[in-house]
């Protein structure tokens, strides 16, 4: 069963490469073009063509500084949150060894309650960290073609 994650996107579903390799050639297209027409060019018109092409670069450059930074972000969180699991993990395995500490008794049914949460705890942080996996992995993608144009538009300077 999918499950949309923050993103509204549903859990499983991919996004088809088809659309980055259309959306990079008609970058490329666009972005080669002007370079052609700007040898023709008076130097008034070649100068505001360049100007453009700068604006294009300062453009594509602020798209992937958002992307860089949203993808510290989920790296960030995606530390905590192992680190979270880590810990977890450890008390599972280690679990405090004396049960009846400064005059107190623990049930055997306190101890299982505890184990459970800690397993279902577990498992929440290995979800989380799929989760952010997957979406640091989608803001890779979606910085590769800005890239590609990135490279375009410095060629055309």
């Amino acid at each position: 069963m999918d499950h949309p994650d923050y993103t509204g996107r549903c859990k499983g579903r991919r996004a088809t490469p088809f659309l980055g390799i259309v959306a990079s050639a008609l970058a490329l297209l666009f972005t080669e073009a002007p370079a052609l027409a700007q040898r023709d060019l008076p130097p008034q018109q070649q100068a505001a063509a360049r100007d453009d092409v700068a604006m294009q670069i300062r453009s594509v450059e602020a798209a992937l500084g958002r992307i860089h930074a949203e993808q510290q972000s989920v790296y960030q969180q995606f530390q905590m949150v192992e680190e979270l699991r880590r810990n977890e993990r450890q008390e599972l395995q280690n679990p405090q060894q004396g049960y009846a500490s400064a005059g107190f008794i623990t049930y055997y049914d306190d101890v299982a309650r505890e184990r459970q949460t800690r397993e279902y705890r577990l498992n929440y942080y290995a979800s989380q960290m799929d989760r952010l996996y997957a979406r640091y992995r989608e803001l890779e993608e979606q910085k590769r073609p800005l890239l590609e144009q990135l490279a375009g538009l410095t060629a055309q300077r």
